[in-house]
């Protein structure tokens, strides 16, 4: 298994989703997801992701992902404020 550093450096593209991230001490998550940007890391959201996956606002896929993601809107806020608070 490999870092988001090590990637990097082999030449790999690496997207970090900011909210699977963790810590015991939450008030170094953003301190390491800047140091991740500054290496090279895309710093995105997984609903941003699933978006971006599915590209074509017009395909049954995004529509899915799109309802999906109506679906679980609290539960998304909640744990981006859970995750994500400084």
């Amino acid at each position: 298994m490999c870092t988001t550093k090590e990637l990097l450096a082999l030449g790999y593209p690496v997207y970090v989703l900011a909210d699977g991230v963790s810590s015991c001490n939450k008030e170094e998550i953003p301190i390491a997801l800047r140091g991740l940007q500054h290496a090279g890391a895309t710093i995105t959201t997984s609903e941003s992701l699933m978006f971006e996956i599915t590209a074509d606002a017009g395909s049954k896929e995004f529509k899915a992902v799109a309802g999906l993601i109506k679906q679980s809107k609290d539960m998304t806020r909640e744990a981006m404020s859970t995750l994500c608070k400084i």
